[in-house]
């Protein structure tokens, strides 16, 4: 299907940040009846035509790069019958697109999938048929809120294709926009640091004194790990009751599920460092957190599908050496530190710094080599909305989500969500500094000071 040329936008600073690497998602669903292959790659067609993300690419123009849409229709999708979780989540966090042609993303399918860790044996009579899609999707054009509406899009079509419905290509099922807004905020932060040298100056030292290295790297040597690094997963899913014992001890508390979980692997780090020899009282915990820009647009924007990511929202903490039966103190002061970052548009000023950093020199604001923050987080909330849980013919039982660490300088990072009222964590790790039993030992630690604090009383 050739179609005409046509520009959408000149790339904003939040893309460019975002176009070195790819995410991963892992959608599992069942079926009434065995899958044919016919009615996912359908179904995928039907995806491309109505999600407007979907048929993006890039090009130069004048010298800059643009979005445009793709000139033919492709889509890739690729049967994986023979690998293993892990191998094909490294297919998709390590494709390589080609950014001028396009597609920008692709589907991989892996039939009959094994049981799912924390999914309880709920009855398959009537969807015995077990598949597990995974999506991968450049960066670059995309976000996690648009990710999980894509994995809602398909099943819906999927359900639709395998009905019998008709499906109409031309009425598309969200709006894809540039991040306008988003530049706009952030333009004017920029302009307003540089009108007063004075307080140039001051947020120029602020910024470079934040770009220290976080006390983990001193542990970790960069480059202790592999030569050739890549990311790898390990991943934590809570059956039904105990995540609702954790949700309902959260807003007992007065803290968000994103905070108490911050506290937790904040609390998990200073063991970690401990360990590690460094003793101190208390050591300034440094956490990254990726934001959705949206929140500071006005309006319902629902429909609006893009790459409109915030990546950094720095949050710094005193964290005791023991925490102790104090933990839900302690993660009241992470939620008020957290939520002083999100009112005061913080992700804002880190983006407007990192142009008057690049401003000065093209060299300044680049990224560290090594990492400032001990760990980062993104957190999506209850997705069960976004995915769906599926209709009459194909049923929804796990969705989780990575993105690529090893291309950045991150240790590792916390992609945390709900659906179907199930918690589900999943620790990314770049291999080049972050072995496989540092990540276990590190998860465990967090894992364990989750039940303790579940289990304490007031």
């Amino acid at each position: 299907m050739e179609r005409k040329e046509k520009w959408l936008w000149k790339t904003t600073s939040v893309e460019q940040s975002f176009n070195t690497y790819n995410v991963s998602y892992q959608l599992t669903f069942a079926t009434r009846e065995p899958l044919l292959h016919d009615h996912l790659r359908r179904a995928l067609a039907h995806l491309s035509r109505k999600v407007p993300l979907l048929r993006m690419c890039y090009a130069q123009r004048n010298g800059e790069w643009w979005l445009k849409e793709m000139c033919q229709e492709i889509i890739d999708f690729e049967m994986i019958p023979d690998v293993t979780i892990d191998e094909a989540h490294q297919k998709c966090l390590t494709f390589r697109y080609d950014i001028e042609t396009g597609p920008l993303w692709c589907a991989k399918l892996k039939t009959n999938s094994l049981s799912l860790e924390g999914v309880s044996d709920r009855s398959m009579a009537d969807f015995p048929h077990l598949n597990t899609l995974f999506l991968g999707i450049y960066h670059g054009i995309t976000d996690g809120y648009s990710n999980m509406k894509i994995c809602g899009f398909l099943i819906q079509l999927l359900e639709d294709v395998i009905s019998g419905k008709p499906i109409n290509d031309e009425e598309q099922l969200c709006e894809c926009v540039a991040g306008e807004k988003t530049q706009r905020m952030v333009d004017e932060r920029f302009a307003a640091i540089k009108a007063n040298c004075e307080y140039k100056e001051k947020m120029v030292e602020e910024y470079q004194a934040s770009q220290s290295k976080c006390l983990l790297a001193s542990l970790i040597p960069e480059g202790a790990g592999e030569k050739d690094p890549k990311t790898r997963l390990l991943t934590r899913t809570l059956d039904v009751d105990t995540s609702a014992i954790f949700f309902k001890r959260c807003r007992e508390e007065g803290v968000t599920v994103n905070s108490a979980f911050t506290a937790l692997c904040s609390v998990a780090m200073v063991d970690f460092l401990v360990e590690g020899g460094i003793h101190r009282e208390t050591y300034s915990i440094s956490s990254n957190h990726v934001v959705n820009a949206r929140r500071y647009w006005e309006g319902d924007t629902s429909e609006y599908l893009g790459c409109h990511a915030l990546p950094t929202n720095p949050v710094v903490v005193e964290t005791p050496r023991n925490v102790g039966a104090k933990f839900w103190d302690y993660a009241r002061e992470v939620h008020r530190e957290f939520l002083k970052t999100l009112d005061s548009g913080k992700a804002l000023h880190v983006e407007a710094m990192k142009q008057i950093m690049r401003s000065e020199s093209p060299d300044c604001g680049a990224l560290s080599e090594q990492s400032q923050f001990d760990f980062c987080m993104t957190n999506m909330g209850d997705v069960t909305p976004l995915v769906t849980e599926g209709g009459d013919h194909v049923q929804v039982i796990h969705v989780l989500r990575c993105t690529a660490i090893h291309p950045v300088p991150n240790f590792w990072g916390n992609y945390l969500h709900s659906f179907r009222g199930r918690f589900i964590n999943v620790l990314a790790y770049s291999t080049e500094n972050i072995n496989d039993q540092v990540a276990e030992k590190y998860c465990g630690k967090i894992f364990k000071h989750f039940h303790e604090a579940i289990n304490i009383k007031k």
